[in-house]
């Protein structure tokens, strides 16, 4: 379309001849233009809090940004589902995207037709999330973290229920169960299920402490020890208990007794070694991308973030829709674009 760009430049650039949006930049040292829309509180779709331009994101992700990085988040505009912001000809409007807390797909209706970008994406529901919304489109931005056929994740229940069984034997052989996930999401998922399904208290390091108080806010009932405060280090040091703490934090394990360490990730169907080493993701696997790809319908999807070359043939063969990994716009040939 000659009056629409959409690809990759520092970030997903939406731009027709009077707007220039930008999705999740990566690096705000270099040249981000236009305001910028942040699709959730993880640290790879978070550089955009760094620019001095404006902000626009869920309340949600505002508060867990600021409380993982104790920063002020200024010069935003905060939204919730289904509100709506125009500039000039071009409107967006968020939609749940089931990644996280407050995590957004972004709808964006132009002249040229309505455009989905997923951010990160999870199609199912979860103890801490609803399943992401179905948004139709003439184009798809989606997201390929796990766009290769290799990942199609167990079912959740089971994987719940192995972590439920491990932590009890851990306990039963007089052994801290050690859980190494995300600050955000898998955290407070993992806690969720060890309150709802065993007597154990749970114990967390600061930075999913403050995370999971922002869930707390937001409903989700949360029953959780902080490791820095004296009844936490008190149940590490002599009771029974398990213990989360954030991904970079994988060496500070306030206790002397027997530790069993674990991992709670997608990326664990890799492991060689897979006893304490948990399938749960906060993302969707392939045969999901691939539903949702046919319950959205687009005429076009651009793949991003991952397996994205492998996403895109198999969207092609699969769905018979056309396919591409997202291509990358030079700076001048976007500035050209829009002042052209």
């Amino acid at each position: 379309m000659k009056d629409l760009q959409v690809g990759w430049n520092n970030g997903i650039v939406i731009s027709t001849r009077d707007t220039l949006l930008t999705f999740d930049p990566q690096n705000c040292k270099k040249t981000v233009s236009g305001s910028i829309f942040i699709s959730h509180a993880h640290n790879d779709h978070t550089k955009g809090f760094d620019s001095k331009n404006q902000k626009i994101a869920t309340q949600e992700t505002c508060e867990l940004y600021e409380a993982k990085t104790r920063t002020k988040a200024d010069n935003k505009k905060v939204l919730s589902y289904s509100d709506k912001i125009r500039f000039d000809d071009v409107e967006i409007v968020p939609h749940d995207s089931g990644h996280i807390l407050g995590s957004a797909q972004f709808q964006i209706r132009t002249p040229f037709g309505t455009i989905i970008y997923t951010g990160d994406m999870n199609l199912l529901e979860t103890l801490t999330t609803k399943s992401a919304s179905i948004v139709n489109c003439d184009i798809l931005i989606m997201e390929a973290t796990y766009g290769n056929p290799f990942y199609a994740f167990p079912e959740r229940e089971d994987t719940y229920g192995n972590i439920v069984s491990w932590v009890i034997r851990q306990i039963r052989e007089n052994r801290v169960p050690i859980f190494q996930l995300y600050t955000i999401g898998k955290a407070q998922e993992v806690i969720a299920l060890l309150n709802d399904f065993t007597n154990l208290p749970v114990v967390v390091d600061p930075p999913i402490a403050r995370a999971s108080h922002i869930y707390s806010k937001y409903n989700h009932k949360l029953v959780f020890l902080d490791s820095t405060e004296e009844e936490g280090q008190e149940l590490l040091r002599h009771g029974n208990c398990a213990y989360l703490i954030s991904n970079g934090n994988s060496n500070m394990i306030p206790t002397e007794r027997k530790a069993a360490r674990s991992v709670v990730t997608g990326w664990a169907l890799r492991f060689k070694t897979p006893n304490g080493a948990f399938p749960l993701s906060s993302h969707a696997d392939y045969p999901h991308l691939i539903d949702y790809v046919k319950e959205v319908n687009p005429s076009r999807v651009y793949t991003c973030f991952g397996s994205s070359e492998v996403l895109a043939q198999n969207i092609r063969k699969e769905c018979k829709i056309a396919a591409r990994p997202l291509p990358t716009i030079e700076q001048t040939s976007l500035m050209n674009f829009i002042h052209g």
